[in-house]
């Protein structure tokens, strides 16, 4: 006895909040929510940084071409560019030649810094996605608490056809509409065998024949028919 009230105690604590797991998977996907979000917020002012860093740079290019072309110029061209810089012959030769390589000294100065900034960008989009596919996907949970969301989620991967996929995209504003499109299709596809279904009496048409007419001479033969497939006495 004393063995059965020692563990009664945990029995009782087992059961005593039957929404706990519940909650708590509530409060993981809105810490997942609220990390994502930050971190948002956190890339967008260091994008904000970066294109600033980068127009700096572009409203400077010129300047530093040209103390680069003062102090070190052999950095920039060849000596048969050098040679051609200092004479005082064909002008516009040299003009090209000067305007030439500026574009190739500011492409080679900024594309880093755009290239940079655009691998950022797409970082960037691919978390703001995540994010809004989360809070989507939340909101959708919270609103059907029925919903097997794994399910939900492996029907769209794995099943949902390439053109359904196009067509609930173009047709939902939202991703929580996709999802709701989603489900009804899942829904669908993957109609439940409720008990009603399964307590239904026996198709009996061939009884008495698709059109009602008596496939079966006597009563008999139609006990025999009934007992055969389990119903008759």
């Amino acid at each position: 006895m004393a063995d059965e009230a020692n563990t009664q105690p945990q029995e009782t604590n087992q059961t005593e909040n039957p929404t706990a797991d519940t909650t708590n998977q509530e409060n993981t996907q809105e810490m997942d929510v609220n990390a994502i979000e930050e971190g948002i917020r956190k890339d967008e002012a260091r994008l904000s940084i970066l294109q600033e860093e980068y127009n700096n740079v572009a409203d400077k290019i010129a300047d530093e071409f040209e103390i680069q072309l003062e102090k070190n110029p052999s950095s920039l061209f060849n000596d048969d560019e050098l040679e051609l810089l200092a004479s005082d012959s064909n002008i516009a030769a040299k003009n090209k030649m000067l305007r030439d390589r500026f574009e190739k000294y500011r492409d080679e100065k900024l594309t880093l810094k755009k290239q940079e900034i655009g691998k950022f960008e797409e970082q960037l989009k691919g978390r703001r996605g995540e994010f809004e596919i989360l809070t989507e996907s939340n909101k959708f949970s919270q609103e059907n608490p029925d919903v097997d969301m794994e399910a939900l989620a492996e029907f769209i991967q794995e099943d949902l056809s390439p053109r359904k996929k196009r067509e609930f995209r173009d047709t939902a504003k939202t991703k929580y509409e996709f999802l709701k499109l989603a489900h009804e299709e899942y829904k669908k596809l993957n109609p439940d065998n409720s008990e009603e279904d399964d307590n239904l009496p026996p198709d009996l048409s061939g009884v008495n024949g698709a059109t009602g007419d008596n496939s079966y001479s006597s009563d008999e033969e139609r006990q025999k028919y009934l007992k055969s497939i389990g119903i008759g006495r």
